[in-house]
């Protein structure tokens, strides 16, 4: 059998190609046709080529161009703006405000810069927690709000048990997937948005409810007051006590600046005790221009977040991320309840109703305004329902008109 060669072969061109069963194929190797060291039917080729047989990877996917085997899909398949009820945050583009509105911080020590965001410090620094228009600093172009820390009294050094941080508390319901606390715990991915007043070393940790178990995770803010993007995996806790239910699954934070107090031996690493801050990390209080901006925070569950072009996408629409804002603190407007007629000492009213919350709800009046009646009250309220009754004053007719604020925080 002959073989009509090409007449001009390239160093490494194949003869024939592409590879027929049963004939040999050579190699020019710049002076001779060579039988190559390998069977190119064993190999698939980078193009032009089809399998015959199932291809068996050796491994998960580890890198986002890793190929993906069959297990991995249920985690891969969807593309990223497909996940955002895979978000295990809550309110992470920072529209939702329902107790303070945008442009109105609180300078509270544990009071809400934004729906779920709650600030805590102590110390001698003053600072305040709120959400603000993104497009007032041209800032976060494709996110409308960010929530933001600002310093009014500034802290050059920290005391031991000082502390800045904002944080998040999320319901047990939302991180159950996760099985911290068991031998099959997964990683979780935390991406998010920053622009904060000071470069360098910034903390962002997690806990549990019952702060025994803490990972102080570190990233940079590599030039002042520049949009950034951020991408953290944190690894699986497999040990300590994780909540499953209503009650806090985990503790999210973004710290300024602290003492020793709550630093851990180590960045980036899990350990026993209360840690929030990172060793050698900014401190972000030190100056009265001192700003800490974030926004577009995504929690997910395994080691890929989205990327920066992806990240507005993941975000759950403002009526749906109100909704669920709305299990943990709801704002009643305008309750009336009235009595054609009674006696006095005697009390009207009746059942009212709202969107089922995470845990029985404290309720709060407000703007109250009676006629011929006193005592306005909320009874025994409960997850979705509740009785709201006055008292009339004289015999006659009545009115009670309040709003009621249900708290079911954690």
């Amino acid at each position: 059998m002959g073989f009509n060669f090409p007449n001009a072969p390239t160093i490494g061109q194949l003869h024939p190609d592409p590879a027929t069963v049963g004939v040999p194929q050579y190699q020019w190797n710049g002076s001779e046709w060579v039988t190559p060291a390998y069977n190119p039917l064993d190999y698939v080729r980078k193009s032009g080529d089809s399998m015959t047989g199932a291809l068996l990877l050796h491994a998960n996917a580890t890198a986002a161009l890793q190929a993906v085997p069959k297990q991995q899909l249920e985690t891969y398949a969807a593309p990223f703006d497909a996940m955002a009820y895979s978000g295990i945050q809550v309110n992470g583009g920072m529209e939702v405000n329902q107790e303070r509105g945008h442009n109105n911080a609180t300078a509270i020590n544990g009071g809400h810069g934004a729906d779920q965001w709650v600030l805590f410090f102590t110390g001698t620094a003053t600072v305040n927690l709120g959400t603000y228009v993104s497009s007032v600093i041209s800032a976060f172009p494709r996110f409308p709000n960010y929530l933001g820390m600002n310093v009014s009294v500034a802290q050059a050094s920290m005391a031991a048990n000082d502390i800045y941080t904002i944080a998040q508390s999320i319901e047990g319901y939302r991180t159950a997937r996760l099985a911290w606390g068991t031998a099959n715990a997964q990683p979780v991915t935390i991406s998010f948005w920053c622009r904060h007043a000071n470069a360098g070393t910034h903390a962002l940790a997690i806990r549990n409810n019952a702060a025994t178990r803490s990972y102080v995770a570190t990233y940079t803010q590599n030039v002042a007051q520049v949009d950034e993007y951020k991408t953290i995996i944190i690894p699986g806790c497999i040990d300590g006590v994780w909540e499953t239910t209503n009650l806090a699954g985990m503790n999210l934070n973004f710290t300024a600046a602290g003492g020793s107090t709550f630093t851990p031996p180590s960045a980036n690493a899990w350990h026993n005790g209360n840690y929030v801050v990172a060793p050698g990390q900014v401190n972000a209080v030190a100056g009265t221009s001192a700003r800490l901006r974030i926004t577009g925070v995504t929690v997910l569950s395994g080691t890929q977040g989205p990327t920066a072009a992806q990240s507005p996408y993941v975000m759950r629409t403002y009526d749906q991320e109100l909704l669920t804002c709305r299990r943990y603190w709801q704002f009643i407007p305008n309750v009336t309840v009235w009595c054609p007629y009674g006696g006095p000492d005697q009390a009207f009213g009746g059942p009212i109703s709202y969107e089922a919350m995470r845990a029985n709800p404290t309720a709060a009046l407000s703007n109250t305004t009676y006629g011929n009646a006193y005592n306005g009250s909320v009874v025994s309220p409960v997850i979705s329902t509740a009785n709201f009754y006055g008292v009339i004053v004289v015999t006659g007719s009545a009115y009670v008109i309040t709003a009621i604020t249900l708290n079911a925080r954690m």
